[in-house]
């Protein structure tokens, strides 16, 4: 049982447990290594090759989620499968099922095509949810991706996974720049959407935010929206929802939620309010329906079809480390 197959860069960029799984991969491909062929002990690529035994060890844990190789106790490791182009396993988590993620998951998924099987799961902002879906599929998949949420617990349960496996999506409250990610700017960026577009703001006397209790969104956000305001005086007010909101003329609306939106449309209508001319509407993420909606919402929204995009790109080819998806400012008549 030789090992000529199986060749290390020290000097290359590609980890060491990477070329170790393409070196397995490749060998059978070639036909160099069978179905039901024995391949080396960890220890014997360990000493063989001069690497750490975690190092071989990771690479044939990923063969082995991968199907590609099994081991029997007591006698080795051989060679499970021929078929190398088959799926990676992919555990998708995400707060909620919304439009935003619907568009975030198709894009992802097409991304992928075939050649990744996603099982996508949802916490609903919930710690315990998170805590339990991670813990529980320690181990049963080659990628992570994450959506999490602002809970100072976050950062310990996903130090459970392992980092080069792990990608993070759109925000990362209490997490370093260590860990890989694709996300958007809640606050810079937002704050540049509103100054790209001062005058039609200031055409109002007020700004008014929806920002129910419950929110989960960042709160720089409103950090942004606010440090506008101070900028150009224009008076701020946080709202904590739309039901005592007396809607009136000179106003801009924030809303975060669709279901503020609704009602705060209906309160406008209700007091013959003119959207786009009395008040203003901006919503946040976009979705289809909202560039019909009302003759057209004004929204701030980053392009979630281009995280998804990015983020199945990660899983395909490890490129990734860090990229901060555009925020646009896409005026339509409702401001």
């Amino acid at each position: 049982m030789n090992t000529e197959w199986l060749q290390i860069d020290a000097s290359g960029g590609v980890p060491k447990y990477e070329q170790i799984v393409n070196g397995v991969t490749k060998a059978i491909r070639s036909k160099a290594l069978r179905k039901g062929a024995e391949i080396p002990s960890i220890t014997r690529v360990s000493d063989e090759h001069d690497l750490a035994r975690e190092t071989v060890a990771k690479a044939y844990r990923r063969l082995r989620r991968r199907g590609i190789i099994h081991s029997i106790p007591s006698k080795g490791y051989y060679v499970a499968s021929e078929s190398i182009e088959h799926t990676v396993r992919v555990f998708l988590l995400l707060n909620a099922f919304n439009l935003d993620n619907r568009v975030l998951y198709e894009a992802f998924h097409q991304r992928l095509g075939e050649q990744a099987q996603v099982d996508l799961f949802f916490h609903h902002y919930n710690i315990d949810e998170f805590k339990r879906l991670v813990h529980d599929n320690l181990g049963k998949y080659e990628m992570y991706v994450i959506k999490p949420f602002d809970h100072r617990s976050i950062p310990k349960v996903l130090k459970e996974v392992e980092r080069e496996n792990l990608l993070i999506l759109d925000r990362r409250d209490y997490l370093d720049e260590r860990f890989t990610y694709v996300g958007q700017d809640f606050n810079g960026a937002v704050f540049d959407c509103l100054e790209s577009e001062v005058g039609r703001f200031l055409r109002y006397s007020e700004i008014n935010v929806v920002c129910p209790a419950s929110m989960q969104h960042p709160v720089a956000t409103l950090n942004a929206i606010k440090r506008f305001c101070r900028r150009h005086k224009i008076r701020y007010r946080l709202c904590k929802g739309v039901s005592d909101l007396k809607t009136k003329s000179g106003v801009v609306y924030f809303s975060f939620f669709d279901e503020d939106l609704a009602e705060l449309l209906e309160k406008c209508e209700t007091a013959g309010l003119r959207i786009g001319r009395d008040v203003g509407i901006v919503a946040y993420n976009d979705t289809p329906l909202k560039k019909y909606i009302a003759g057209g919402l004004t929204v701030i929204s980053t392009d979630f079809q281009r995280m998804g995009k990015t983020a199945a790109d990660f899983v395909l080819d490890r490129t990734v480390k860090e990229q901060v998806i555009p925020t646009s400012l896409i005026i339509r008549k409702s401001l």
